[in-house]
């Protein structure tokens, strides 16, 4: 008769812990990504649900923080109609504002026409004043125009 058994080498111990520690890590790091996403994925969500209510807008509008203002309605890029008319009216104005406060600066330093680019940026604000389309702005641009005298 013929010897038919294999010898086996038991597993070692050591190993088997390893292997499960690795596979316990990679889990981990798998659920915390995984969960990371969903709360990344909730917070665009809400700023998202945010951009479309305008009492997100009036509240930068309101404090007379128009940079700001200015940053959402270039990100959401919203349309230039009845809802948010009036916003981007004022935002308009705040960006003539500070172009002329640049060219002055420039003008200042000495660089060339950049006087005669501030005054065109006062006239632009000028004429936005006596032609506002949403009278909110009125006082608004008109203390923009303030600023500059």
């Amino acid at each position: 008769m013929e010897n038919n058994t294999i010898n086996y080498k038991s597993p070692n111990p050591l190993w088997f812990v390893i292997r499960i520690f690795i596979l316990g890590i990679l889990l981990l790091v798998l659920l915390f990504a995984i969960t990371d996403m969903g709360k990344r994925s909730s917070i665009i969500k809400k700023i998202s649900d945010l951009a479309e209510d305008k009492t997100f807008y009036d509240t930068y509008y309101y404090e007379g923080n128009y940079g700001a203002l200015r940053d959402m309605m270039y990100m959401y890029d919203h349309p230039e109609d009845e809802y948010y008319g009036k916003y981007w009216e004022i935002v308009t104005a705040n960006e003539h504002l500070q172009a002329y406060n640049d060219y002055k600066a420039g003008a200042d330093a000495g660089v060339d026409n950049a006087h005669a680019f501030a005054e065109e940026e006062k006239k632009e604000l000028e004429q936005m004043l006596a032609n506002v389309k949403f009278p909110d702005n009125k006082e608004r641009i008109r203390a923009l125009l303030d600023s500059i005298e």
